[in-house]
């Protein structure tokens, strides 16, 4: 085996450059003061978000799916076992503690990485008192009954290795060298169906690839965890998010095989014959949305079996919200709230029944594409499924706009009867509720009127709800659901407001390097700053959601598909080079290169069979340039993208100068 020695200087601390910002201007501040320190340096970016607040710390889980309890690498190197409550320090009796193998082990990590840079095993890097000898120590886990953890601890001079199943064996280099191969050999295998994607940040598709298989090793076999710690315990396994993420997150990554075998498994065991969901808190928006991701499976698989074999459950499932909307239905004619859905917002707030828009935005949503995908299946039912889609998303902007409070900005409640605005998002817990979930779950439906979904925005914006554009839940950042508000922000092309959120969360919510991500973390910190919630799914795959996104985005309701819609200007410098192979759509697979020059910007593209719409790739230069000629489509000036002529494959070339 060779040691990678690391640089001596942590490369996080080399790239936060930049001056840190007070946490408590920031707590005490309506505005982003995090985008206004991001946009005054330009196009928002990685290195100038993460300098705005101390390193994020906290532990790394390296587990395989086989296993049934997962082993975390603490802060200063230590392995074991999570407890559910938040009492520190939080491994109490570790497996294994590599300070009691190296005596002249620094007490403090220096770097803190994935191997290779994408796999879910560590490398830290250690210094001696001295400054001068770096330490090293590797951690993977390969599956098996038990399991087969593998730690290494070396230095160019000298390296001692151990297996641990029930406790620490010493064994051969070789030996563990061999393990390293398997696991690699073993990771290979399972991200090799993934979509290829190469980008001028390598970061952004580390990010992706690590959170895909850090959230493969969360669950057990197939079985959904939220997460780990407090979030492990079998109680939480099904909250319907965890399988939605998962799931969306495998097919918009071309993983399909793994996309089957967990939606089957959540069918089969956490969603009863009457379409509801086996868990203790299910919100009325995650029918919609279970509604909707079933609709993008088979679209994107083309698995008709699936829906043959699950039909009776996914038409059990429309009709609680169609059961719902009748009984709404009952409402006197001139109720403002007729017509719209009643019920649980959130599992924590599941005793807060109400008519939260969020809930009915998606049960619009939901029933609309199933809709679509009954027609194209030639399946009865269609009809009826799009006028109630219809009918709710009437119900919905008339409530909405009757309930809008006018003021500067506008604020519009999670629900109706709110009378007075909120002073801040952070003011309370519905403030807090609503600006972390309720208000992005509404906005990502798409089902909202374009002048009421601005004032969702401006009044999150500029009423203390977000930090770079990620999202602020009383004292902290809390971010699992933000992917909903990067699916929103996209589709309405904010496309600063996108970046900030992106990297918002890639150098603020998850630990730079080994890009774990908490669900809850803080903003106050001496030095460094730590989880205030643990490791979950969901927050896990926000990268890979928006990062696919950026590249490759579907318009829900028209035949548009966008390419690059939310890539960087930087990405089209002189040199730079975006391609994607296969990334799977609605209408088939996409594939494309972009080649900037000096002068010139070259595209390579291989349109989606099925595309019968329009097909659009965003091509903007840093320098703001507009192209002098255009070949292989049309330029539309107004949305900065070429328009590609339709074909089974396009040749485009923009011109500058």
């Amino acid at each position: 085996m060779v040691l990678m020695v690391l640089s001596l200087s942590s490369a996080v601390a080399a790239e936060a450059g930049g001056a840190q910002l007070d946490p408590e201007a920031i707590l005490s501040s309506h505005g982003d003061l995090a985008a206004q320190a991001v946009l005054a340096q330009g196009e928002p970016s990685f290195e100038t978000t993460v300098a705005l607040l101390p390193e994020l710390v906290g532990y790394v889980p390296v587990s395989s799916a086989s296993a049934a309890r997962k082993l975390v690498v603490g802060e200063q190197g230590e392995i074991g076992y999570l407890g559910t409550d938040y009492s520190r320090p939080r491994i109490k009796e570790p497996l294994f503690d590599p300070h009691e193998h190296m005596a002249d082990l620094p007490v403090a990590a220096v770097q803190r990485e994935l191997i290779d840079g994408r796999l879910p095993g560590v490398q830290y890097t250690f210094l001696n008192v001295d400054g001068k000898n770096a330490l090293q120590e590797v951690v993977f886990s390969l599956p098996g009954e038990p399991e087969s953890t593998y730690v290494s601890l070396g230095s160019y001079d000298r390296q001692e290795c151990f297996l641990l199943t029930t406790d620490a064996q010493e064994v051969d280099p070789s030996t563990f060298d061999e393990a390293l191969a398997a696991f690699r050999g073993h990771w290979q295998r399972e991200m090799a169906p993934a979509i290829r994607v190469d980008l001028p940040e390598p970061r952004l598709v580390d990010a992706s690839l690590a959170a895909l298989a850090r959230t493969f090793t969360t669950f057990v076999g197939d079985r959904p965890k939220y997460g780990l710690g407090s979030y492990a315990q079998d109680v939480h396994d099904g909250f319907p998010p965890t399988i939605l993420w998962m799931t969306n997150a495998c097919l918009e990554w071309g993983l399909f095989a793994k996309a089957q075998a967990y939606l089957t498994y959540y069918f089969e065991r956490f969603v009863r014959d009457d379409g509801s969901f086996n868990y203790y808190g299910p919100a009325v928006s995650e029918y919609g949305q279970m509604l909707d991701l079933v609709a993008r499976y088979v679209r994107y698989t083309e698995d008709g079996k699936w829906l043959t074999d699950h039909r009776a459950k996914v038409e059990a499932m429309a009709g609680r919200l169609i059961g719902l909307r009748t009984e709404s239905l009952r409402q006197p004619t001139d109720a403002i709230t007729r017509g719209l859905l009643y019920g649980s917002p959130e599992a924590d707030t599941r005793e807060e029944t109400e008519f939260h828009f969020s809930g009915t935005a998606w049960a619009s949503r939901g029933l609309l594409e199933l809709a679509r995908l009954y027609r194209e299946q030639g399946l009865e039912g269609a009809g009826q499924y799009e006028r109630e889609a219809a009918a709710l998303r009437a119900d919905l902007n008339r409530a909405a706009r009757a309930s809008l409070i006018p003021g500067d900005p506008p604020f519009l409640p999670p629900y109706p009867g709110l009378k007075t605005p909120f002073p801040s998002m952070t003011a309370d817990t519905l403030a807090s509720y609503t600006n972390y979930r309720y208000w992005l779950e509404l906005l990502s439906a798409g089902v909202l009127d374009p002048d009421l979904a601005d004032a969702v925005f401006e009044y999150r914006r500029r009423m203390g709800g977000e930090l770079s554009a990620t999202t602020r839940f009383a004292g902290q950042l809390d971010d699992w659901p933000l992917a909903h508000y990067g699916r929103a922000l996209i589709a309405d092309d904010r496309i600063d407001s996108f970046l900030l959120a992106l990297y918002g969360h890639l150098a603020l919510q998850q630990m730079p390097g080994t890009f774990c991500a908490y669900e809850q973390v803080a903003i106050r910190g001496s030095g460094t700053r730590t989880y205030a919630a643990d490791y979950c799914v969901p927050a896990q795959l926000t990268m890979p959601l928006l990062v696919r996104w950026m590249l490759v985005y579907e318009e829900p309701d028209t035949e548009t598909l966008w390419l690059c819609k939310a890539a960087p200007k930087r990405w089209f410098a002189p040199g730079q080079t975006i391609r994607v192979r296969n990334a799977p759509t609605r209408w088939g697979p996409v594939s494309f290169e972009v080649k900037s020059g000096a002068e010139r910007v070259a595209a390579q593209v291989i349109p989606p069979p099925r595309l019968e719409g329009r097909l659009l790739l965003r091509v903007r230069r840093p320098d703001g340039q507009q192209p002098a000629q255009v070949a292989g489509g049309d330029f539309d000036p107004e949305v900065e993208a070429v328009v590609v002529e339709p074909g089974a494959s396009a040749t485009v070339g923009v011109v500058y100068g």
